[in-house]
């Protein structure tokens, strides 16, 4: 289910991530998928998989790499272009 951010100032109820998704300057993370109430930002994902200097690929490596593996799809299922 798509979601959109917060507007700055606002808390975020439940989610130590809401306030960060809040506060993104990033116009392309405004909405993000939420998962359990949790909607957290490309940014924040990649933070807290590879720690707080690393950064977003373009939305070409996104592409590229979604058309090329298997991956969040499922087993066997390339995912489709967004």
């Amino acid at each position: 289910m798509p979601c959109r951010a917060k507007p700055r100032g606002n808390s975020a109820e439940g989610s130590s991530e809401g306030s960060e998704a809040a506060s993104n300057d990033n116009e392309e993370e405004e909405t993000a998928l939420c998962y359990e109430g949790r909607c957290p930002t490309r940014s924040s994902q990649c933070r807290n998989l590879w720690g707080p200097l690393s950064q977003v690929s373009d939305k070409y490596c996104f592409e590229t790499l979604n058309k090329n593996i298997e991956s969040a799809c499922g087993p066997g299922i390339k995912c489709k272009p967004e």
